[in-house]
């Protein structure tokens, strides 16, 4: 393979920025949904945005799961249709100069970048009775490699749904694509890691973007090989910006055990914050600080008395700014340092 092959990395944006600008979205979403709705009606709406991520969910609360039989379409090729004319009206009306004079990412992307994928049209019946309540169209994401190629690969866990009742009205829209004007920088194209504690054959790996949960913050959306040898997925670097982190415990004979923080890929230069909490007492005790730090290369080392407690560890590479979180179980526990709220990144 070409050693000079490159591979796009995506910024995204503060979703504050749309939690800001929440009756716009709604707005724009209501004229997408049908022009002639006016933004008073909201008692029959429900709409939200995920503070930590920018997740948007609308419903009409008087349309979903009604209790008589519905006149529905009986054509998955026609309702197909009626939900990307939604989301073609929903992106172009999302870069209207409202938005863009107040510099807000648009909803939906309308670029050569992104592709949009029909996933699934199917019949939902009603949770309680024997009526079919409405259609329920899916789609994910795609995003380009690089300016030059073609080829594009998987947005990982990134989907819109959209529901479809009566008349073929869109009664529910929601969307895990986060806030983003798409600006991209491109980097090597990894094709293999030295780290004998990864396997290395990429070749037999698909290459993904990564998106996080609903509760996880996220600054980029970088590249990843993916493989699944076992019942769970394993991911190496396919950037140089992309890096993994990992826990490793070794047990002693005395009361600590030594607990490493291993990272695989990104510049070489990190901060690290670590906290924790212990799983049958977490409401009681909260989350506590750890340890915290910054190391270049390879790993960092702590120890930690014998307890079952989960960690949740922060990383910041300090070159290229990209800040990922990770959680695992282990069966050790820091002296308790501070307590800290951590919904949201400890570092910047």
């Amino acid at each position: 393979m070409d050693g000079d092959e490159k591979i796009r990395i995506y910024a995204l944006e503060n979703p504050l920025i749309w939690i800001e600008n929440e009756e716009l979205l709604f707005r724009t979403i209501l004229k997408a949904v049908n022009p002639s709705f006016s933004f008073s009606l909201n008692k029959n709406f429900i709409f939200h945005i995920s503070p930590t991520c920018g997740w948007l969910s609308f419903e009409r609360k008087d349309q979903l799961w009604t209790k008589f039989q519905k006149a529905l379409i009986q054509d998955a090729i026609e309702v197909k249709k009626v939900a990307h004319k939604f989301l073609r009206t929903l992106a172009v009306e999302s870069l209207s100069n409202e938005f863009k004079a107040k510099k807000i990412p648009p909803i939906l992307p309308n670029s050569i970048d992104v592709k949009l994928i029909h996933n699934s049209t199917r019949l939902v019946t009603h949770f309680e009775l024997a009526l079919l309540d409405h259609w329920l169209v899916t789609f994910s994401f795609q995003l380009r490699k690089n300016k030059e190629d073609s080829v594009f690969y998987p947005l990982e866990d990134c989907t819109i749904t959209i529901r479809i009742g009566y008349q073929n009205d869109v009664i529910g829209f929601y969307s895990q694509w986060r806030p983003t004007f798409l600006k991209s920088s491109e980097e090597k194209f990894i094709h293999e890691h030295k780290d004998e504690s990864h396997s290395n054959h990429n070749e037999d790996k698909t290459v993904v973007y990564e998106l996080y949960g609903e509760n996880d913050f996220q600054n980029y959306i970088l590249p990843f090989y993916k493989s699944a040898e076992t019942h769970h997925a394993n991911y190496t670097p396919a950037s140089e910006s992309s890096f993994t982190i990992a826990l490793t415990e070794s047990f002693t004979l005395q009361e600590d055990n030594l607990i490493s923080i291993n990272i695989l890929g990104g510049s070489g230069a990190f901060v690290y914050s670590v906290y924790a909490y212990k799983p049958d007492e977490v409401f009681n005790s909260g989350y506590f600080k750890v340890t915290e730090g910054s190391f270049k290369n390879g790993d960092t080392k702590f120890t930690l008395p014998k307890a079952v407690y989960n960690l949740i560890v922060w990383v910041a590479d300090i070159k290229t700014g990209v800040i990922k979180k990770h959680e695992q179980s282990i069966y050790s526990l820091a002296e308790v340092i501070e307590e800290n709220n951590i919904d949201t990144p400890i570092l910047t």
